[in-house]
């Protein structure tokens, strides 16, 4: 078991903090947008250290456990994604395809991706997910994470399995859209503010992991629209204790059923 460090500094100091963090013996730091600031979500080998880091930077923060490859760079990775393989090099950015919620979504979305679909990837980071709609058939996939190095993490493993995602930092509040299919691969707590900013992108689909299995509710809350009922569940996998959902808030999707007739 691996344990994170999830700090709120002011928006101004995350470069500041993050190179700290690396100074501490963090394995992985990612910056996530956040309504009073910027979020620093940061991997530690154990609580100790996660706990000692917050202390360290002086401004608070949780520690929560996690798995311990999640945030580790692994080099460059072979996964299978339904027919396809992809080579992923993580660097330093969350994603390298071995992590139960990496997994999860990539096999959500051998599930349930429809070819010529647009697809938006959440806080991308090695841009796997992205690089994975592609490969499945979607027409186009934009991944955006606000962290800079992330992005070109991503635009690298684009280019490496040939396909034409994008990858962009521009922050979900200012994304244009809508999509058609949405892939959020990120904590509960780093979902539920931006779920309104989801809402509306007006995604056919949403494809959620990052959360434990006894928070599957608080994700359809964080998706559900004013004065709607809970986003309908379409489909459910669990693994390792963590969930991937997805999620549809019209009666009926019109959309094929999964291409497997059991969950794996």
């Amino acid at each position: 078991m691996g344990w994170i460090a999830t700090i709120d500094v002011p928006d101004d100091r995350g470069d500041e903090f993050s190179a700290r963090l690396w100074e501490l013996g963090t394995t992985g730091v990612a910056e996530l947008a956040d309504p009073l600031g910027a979020r620093l979500v940061a991997g530690f080998e154990s609580e100790s250290a996660a706990n000692a880091a917050i202390v360290a930077l002086g401004h608070g923060g949780s520690v929560t456990p996690i798995q311990p490859d999640a945030w580790a760079p692994p080099g460059i990775t072979e996964i299978n994604v339904g027919e396809h393989r992809l080579t992923i090099d993580a660097q330093h950015s969350f994603g390298h395809g071995a992590h139960p919620t990496t997994r999860l979504c990539l096999d959500l979305m051998v599930r349930h991706l429809v070819p010529d679909e647009s697809v938006l990837d959440v806080g991308t980071g090695s841009g796997v997910l992205a690089v994975a709609a592609m490969k499945l058939g979607a027409s186009h996939a934009l991944g955006i994470d606000i962290d800079p190095s992330a992005v070109q993490t991503a635009m690298t493993n684009g280019s490496r399995n040939r396909t034409e995602a994008r990858f962009e930092t521009t922050p979900i509040a200012d994304v244009p859209g809508p999509f058609s299919l949405i892939v959020v691969n990120m904590l509960i707590a780093e979902l539920e503010p931006i779920g309104r900013h989801i809402r509306r992108l007006q995604p056919a689909q949403v494809i959620v992991s990052g959360c434990l299995t006894d928070q599957a509710s608080r994700v359809s809350e964080a998706l559900r629209r004013p004065g709607d009922e809970p986003p309908r569940q379409v489909d459910r996998m669990d693994c390792d204790g963590w969930v991937g959902l997805v999620l549809a808030h019209s009666p009926s999707t019109g959309r094929p059923g999964p291409r497997w007739a059991e969950l794996r």
